[in-house]
């Protein structure tokens, strides 16, 4: 199991761009093996597509609101077999209110 990614959101902002860590990945039969990366906002009416790499991870420059995703590494061989490994992803915001008196 991978572990969650934890991020904080930019000062200033709700939202965070995220570098998604490599992972490795094999095949017995065949190489090279690729690897891409997608960010998936998971919901009980189905998955949407936030962004992804492909390559095997990398900085991915779009804002992501604060929330929980999935992030999905697919590994695919040279004979077009593939496999997934899902990762959770959270995006935190860290930054304490200021409280204004006038």
């Amino acid at each position: 199991v991978l572990p969650t990614l934890n991020v904080t959101t930019s000062i200033g902002t709700c939202s965070a761009a995220v570098t998604i860590p490599p992972v490795g990945a094999y095949d017995n039969c065949s190489e090279p093996v690729y690897v891409s990366a997608s960010i998936l906002k998971i919901t009980a009416l189905g998955d949407s597509l936030v962004g992804g790499l492909s390559t095997n991870g990398g900085y991915l420059n779009i804002a992501i609101k604060t929330g929980t995703y999935t992030i999905r590494y697919t590994a695919t061989d040279a004979c077009g077999n593939f496999s997934s490994k899902d990762r959770t992803l959270v995006i935190e915001d860290k930054t304490q209110p200021v409280a204004i008196c006038r």
